[in-house]
């Protein structure tokens, strides 16, 4: 358990406590015992000091909003009453000897009880405080959505150009591969062409030896022309 966690609790036990109730300290944890037959008298160390150290970190917890101050400030104040109310933690009025015990408790409740006169001027009684500190937690709630804003229009363009990349790869590969079969149906293409041509060029020949051959059959017979004179 964290210092922050005990002060709390101790808060939750003052601000419940009873004018009759009667206190004792465990770990440094105020517990209310009324049932116990020996009082922790106030005297002791540990229970005064508890006590005060209590309000004094009180003071320092963390709020988030001034709203949160509010309602600390407020708890601090009906502690500090509930104390002075208590009739074991608080003798103001006694001519008992015994009671200059109780002195240095008392002076520390007055140093609490001015930080919190203070600290209620600073943050409940000041106007101009009051509007500063609003204005401050709304430009803080913008600037955060701000930023939630940004992160999400950033993700979204970086996934938006992942998909461009893969269509533009599927697109490459599927132009390779067109470009394959275009090449191998011309390499088709030429061969038969190629086949064709040789075949023509076997067929003429044959023809032309052909021809030859019937030309060589034929009997050319020249006639004298002082015969026919």
């Amino acid at each position: 358990m964290n210092l922050d966690s005990i002060i709390k609790e101790n808060l939750d036990i003052l601000l419940g406590l009873k004018n009759d109730d009667k206190l004792k300290t465990v770990d440094n944890k105020l517990i209310i015992d009324n049932e116990e037959n020996s009082f922790q008298e106030l005297n002791s160390p540990n229970l005064e000091l508890v006590i005060l150290n209590t309000f004094s970190m009180a003071f320092y917890l963390e709020t988030n909003n001034l709203t949160e101050k509010d309602d600390l400030l407020n708890i601090i104040n009906t502690c500090i009453d509930n104390v002075y109310n208590n009739e074991y933690l608080h003798k103001e009025d006694s001519d008992d000897s015994d009671d200059s015990k109780y002195t240095f408790f008392n002076d520390g409740l007055q140093k609490i009880n001015h930080v919190y006169r203070r600290l209620r001027n600073k943050y409940q009684r000041n106007k101009c405080n009051r509007f500063y500190y609003k204005f401050f937690e709304l430009i803080d709630i913008l600037l955060n959505e701000s930023i939630i804003i940004c992160k999400s229009i950033n993700e979204t363009v970086i996934e938006y150009h992942h998909a461009l990349d893969n269509s533009d790869d599927e697109l490459d590969d599927s132009d390779v591969s067109d470009l394959d079969d275009s090449d191998l149906e011309d390499s088709d293409n030429k061969s038969n062409d190629n086949s064709n041509n040789d075949s023509n060029n076997d067929s003429n020949n044959s023809n032309d030896s052909n021809d030859d051959s019937n030309c060589s059959d034929i009997d050319i017979t020249f006639i004298d022309d002082k015969k026919l004179v």
